[in-house]
């Protein structure tokens, strides 16, 4: 919730919702140099799994490994 210092960055503020004891959902406002497996690391933590399920207004929904949709300048620009 007030950032982690990472050495070369401090990560802005974020907010974590555990699931069970070996999973939650993160929410971040950046995501740089492998980001989330390093702020997991920096509190003693190792990420096994990570998805992505939301990239600014844009939800990945049902999509599978591989698949992908076309989007439109407005569907970007909508946020």
């Amino acid at each position: 919730e007030t950032g982690i210092d990472l050495e070369d960055f401090t990560t802005l503020p974020g907010t974590v919702d555990n699931i069970n004891d070996n999973m939650c959902d993160l929410t971040i406002k950046e995501g740089k140099f492998h980001q989330v497996k390093r702020m997991f690391e920096a509190l003693g933590n190792k990420v096994v799994e990570l998805d992505r399920i939301k990239f600014s207004n844009l939800e990945y929904g049902d999509l599978e490994q591989g698949e992908y949709v076309e989007i439109e300048r407005e569907d970007i620009e909508s946020e």
